[in-house]
């Protein structure tokens, strides 16, 4: 190799020697999707605001009773001894309706008349009062109708009580009884517990589902609970005392991978630690913890699934408090952003460049001298 050739190889070498790591440092890798978003292990640590806009609601562990429920769906159904119906004793035909579907009506109150087709002039009207004070649940009548002596006109209940009706299955019959407590839960209402108990069970079971129906007496002072309302129906078939329970909603995960988010009280801003708990029984409300939670500790019911993707905030430092006192507005990160860092891809081609450059200009001089250098040859 000649001497000029050796000194640029030697160059070349140098410059790689000292090429900047972070021109190569994620060479060939791209985050995959969402790969950004994934929190790393440790606490979770977030802004006031950030609790807000993900709504992050706690709830205590606390060390209570468990109560082993079986689950049955059904309807709400009017009772029986507490309905009524208006029907005509003579033949006629509608001439008023003095209520309509929806009203209440007190015990003795006119309802319908009916003219009589007996002979007169004018013929005969007769009043059809109500049997008892309730909600006029139907009416099968309107105005101009004939009817005939014992003809249905008007169905009125009163709803101050009702019955949650139910279906169970024969795998559920060992377990329940009459006189269990049962919570009740309406799709109209969500958020509301009716409670009551088992009143009656079936003398057999449907032939044709092979379900016993049950029946739960439900008090109903302002009427919330209609006829016909889908139902569900948590029976409380046994009771565990002093275990450790926590919401239902502050487990998240599948099986064998359960965790919870406990607040952390000692830290000045939100905080919240990932752990794996083992759970026990549960019911419609309430997990029993076995292992990962102690009483009075509080746990994320709202906002937990949104946590698991959440990156920490991180701290201020105290050079960036002296970058802002010297007025130099930065804007605000937002928060969980990594800290921008420079392109590798564009610092490494951006390098190669410059490496190209110098070795052409360091092979054009060394040429340069050589040539001056060349000894002249004789004429």
């Amino acid at each position: 190799m000649s001497g000029n050739r050796f000194i640029t190889f030697m160059l070349a070498i140098a410059l790689l020697k000292v090429a900047p790591l972070s021109a190569f440092g994620h060479e060939g890798h791209d985050h995959a999707p969402g790969e950004e978003g994934i929190a790393a292990a440790g606490p979770v640590t977030i802004s006031e605001e950030a609790k807000a806009n993900l709504g992050i609601t706690v709830a205590d562990v606390q060390l209570g009773t468990l109560e082993k429920t079986v689950t049955a769906f059904g309807r709400i159904v009017g009772i029986p001894s507490k309905q009524a119906a208006v029907s005509s004793r003579i033949p006629g035909r509608v001439t008023a309706l003095l209520t309509n579907p929806g009203d209440h009506v007190d015990q003795g109150q006119d309802v319908v008349e009916v003219e009589s087709l007996l002979s007169g002039n004018p013929p005969p009207k007769v009043r059809f009062t109500s049997p008892i004070s309730g909600t006029v649940l139907h009416s099968e009548v309107v105005l101009g109708d004939s009817v005939e002596p014992n003809a249905h006109l008007m169905q009125i209940a009163n709803l101050d009580e009702v019955y949650a009706e139910a279906k169970l299955f024969e795998g559920q019959l060992s377990t329940v009884a009459v006189g269990q407590d049962v919570r009740v839960r309406v799709h109209a209402f969500p958020d509301e517990i009716f409670a009551g108990k088992i009143e009656l069970l079936s003398g057999e079971l449907d032939p044709q589902t092979l379900t016993l129906k049950a029946w739960v007496r439900l008090a109903n002072p302002d009427g919330k609970l209609r006829p016909n309302m889908q139902a569900r129906l948590d029976v409380v078939t046994a009771v565990g005392d002093n275990v450790i329970v926590v919401p239902r909603s502050a487990v998240i995960g599948s099986s064998g991978n359960l965790s919870i988010y406990v607040e952390q009280s000692e830290a000045t801003i939100p905080t919240y630690e990932k752990r794996l708990v083992v759970t026990g029984m549960e019911d419609d409300r309430f997990i029993e913890i076995i292992e990962g939670a102690i009483p009075d500790e509080k746990v994320v019911t709202v906002g937990n699934y949104q946590l698991q993707f959440v990156v920490s905030a991180k701290p201020a430092k105290a050079e960036d408090a002296a970058h802002a006192d010297d007025g130099h507005s930065h804007g605000d990160a937002a928060e969980g952003s990594a800290s921008p860092t420079p392109n590798s891809g564009q610092s490494l081609l951006t390098w190669m460049i410059g490496a190209l450059v110098v070795v052409i200009l360091a092979h054009l001089i060394f040429s340069i001298m050589s040539g001056r250098r060349a000894p002249s040859k004789a004429i």
